[in-house]
């Protein structure tokens, strides 16, 4: 570099350095009683200098009720997806019981519209005593008792 560019960069350095980091905000109110903010004052007009916020002493740091606000939304998050979960499962539930319903009646309406009944076991079948059959009618009843609505 040569010395009148070397002069320039410290020149140009000095400049940007010695400039102000933020710059002046001044309040005044007009003669219709209106409050204004600008970076010059008008002339002849009171006008009060606003000192800039100082620098929270957190500077560099989370912000902590920024970081209140975000545990705030997991937990929420966290019970929105809990309750969702658990919709699920009610609903499966609700599922299986209409279906268990169903297949109550089914059973009883089989039951109780043939006489005889025969069972498949295994490759062969057996026909359903009279007292097994009473027994497997009340089973299915107590399961319609248990899985439908009234």
């Amino acid at each position: 570099m040569t010395l009148p560019s070397i002069h320039i960069l410290w020149f140009v350095l000095l400049v940007l350095t010695s400039a102000p980091l933020q710059a002046e905000v001044y309040k005044w109110q007009d003669d219709r009683g209106e409050t204004h903010y600008s970076q010059t004052p008008p002339p002849g007009v009171p006008a009060s200098k606003l000192q800039p916020h100082a620098t929270p002493n957190h500077a560099g740091q989370p912000d902590p009720r920024l970081k209140k606000s975000l545990e705030a939304f997991d937990k929420r998050h966290q019970q929105d997806q809990e309750a969702a979960q658990k919709r699920a499962a009610a609903a499966q539930q609700a599922e299986l019981k209409t279906q268990n319903c169903t297949r109550a009646r089914t059973n009883l309406q089989t039951l109780q519209g043939h006489g005889q009944i025969k069972l498949k076991e295994g490759d062969g079948y057996r026909m359903l005593p009279e007292g097994e059959r009473q027994a497997k009618i009340a089973e299915a009843q107590k399961q319609i008792d248990e899985f439908c609505p009234q």
